[in-house]
């Protein structure tokens, strides 16, 4: 959480004013870019480890969406499943790559 905290005061403090009052008109914005963003040490972003796909952004919507229609609600849920497992498979190999890593330092 304390890491978080330190990568939301770093990004808050790219966009805010001078006085830094106006940071709540921000802070959605900012943590849509963190969440959307993929991590270092896990490899993915925090919105696909939570929903097993990329947020759809306005750019997404404009250029249309390649996304194939007309699923099965059970083979979507299949498909998200094994999607999730894959994902948190990597997840775990990538944190225990990066632990070795900051061990070493």
């Amino acid at each position: 959480m304390e890491r978080f905290h330190r990568s939301l005061n770093s990004m808050l403090g790219e966009v805010v004013a001078t006085q830094q009052t106006d940071w709540p008109a921000h802070l959605s914005f900012v943590v849509n870019a963190y969440n959307t963003t993929e991590h270092s040490a896990t490899g993915f972003s925090p919105f696909f480890l939570m929903f097993g796909r990329e947020q759809n952004t306005p750019v997404d919507v404009i250029l249309g969406d390649e996304k194939p229609k007309g699923q099965l609600v059970g083979s979507f849920a299949e498909l998200l499943v094994n999607r999730m497992r894959q994902a948190y498979a990597l997840v775990r190999e990538n944190l225990k790559r990066s632990s070795e890593r900051q061990k070493k330092y």
